[in-house]
């Protein structure tokens, strides 16, 4: 993928004008951290089968970890975001393409992490009050208590649909200033564009299909890779950042 705009300097594949490597070592760091974080998490996630409410809250409802688990989560793509700004300030410079999707693109980030935390505060804290409750109630108050869970489930469908659409186009966006740059190995950008394609199609038909499409191949796939991205991600941010100052001190 090679666009029209002429290159800026690079070093071995990576951006040489920045002056700090602060943010780049920084998202290099804690960006592989948030996709194990959030992995971790997910594994501790009881019930298989989110579509089911009756099956499910009674899972949600014994879980003891369940507040724990999701603001590992939350904490996990947080800081998978940091990595995902550092990429965008790398190819903010100057006023080509490339820096114009890559203003769009961070914009698009900071969105998709504002969607996900309300996201968290439904299902870490809604959807857990509403299990406790469906299981304390008596059995002629359960189907109540079923609506309501059912409707606090609905606002937890759409809030995922954004976060996923959100963090679908920030791929996209990133991905393209990528190849515009031509900062970062192309391969870097066809990816984050194919998977961020595969994010947007998971938000619509989640959106329209309900939480039966979370289990799917297809939303197995895109979270697989967009994770396996960010470390990859992470080697070459650390790349671009270049010695440390001291570093650069000692040698001269």
């Amino acid at each position: 993928m090679t666009f029209a705009d002429p290159p800026r300097p690079s070093v071995a594949g990576v951006d040489a004008s920045a002056s700090d490597g602060t943010l780049p070592r920084l998202g290099a760091v804690v960006g592989p951290l948030g996709v194990v974080s959030y992995f971790v998490a997910t594994a501790f996630h009881p019930g298989h089968d989110p579509g089911n409410l009756e099956a499910v809250l009674p899972e949600y409802a014994a879980d003891a970890q369940w507040l724990a688990v999701h603001l590992a989560q939350f904490a996990g793509i947080a800081l998978a975001a940091v990595a995902l700004i550092a990429l965008a300030s790398s190819l903010m410079h100057g006023r080509g393409r490339g820096a114009a999707l890559a203003r769009l693109g961070l914009l698009a980030a900071v969105v998709a992490l504002a969607v996900y935390a309300v996201n968290q505060a439904v299902d870490g804290v809604g959807i857990k009050f509403v299990a406790d409750s469906y299981v304390g109630a008596s059995p002629t108050a359960r189907p109540g208590a079923l609506l309501v869970a059912d409707a606090i489930r609905h606002l937890e469908v759409g809030t995922t649909t954004f976060f996923e659409l959100n963090l679908g186009v920030t791929l996209v966006l990133l991905g393209l200033a990528i190849g515009w740059s031509q900062t970062y190995p192309t391969w870097l950008g066809w990816v984050a564009i194919a998977d961020g394609i595969g994010w947007i199609a998971v938000a619509l038909l989640l959106g329209a299909r309900g939480f039966d499409v979370s289990v799917s191949p297809l939303a197995m796939a895109v979270t697989y890779v967009v994770g396996l991205w960010i470390v990859a991600l992470a080697v070459l941010l650390w790349r671009s950042a270049g010695p440390r100052t001291g570093d650069q001190a000692a040698g001269s």
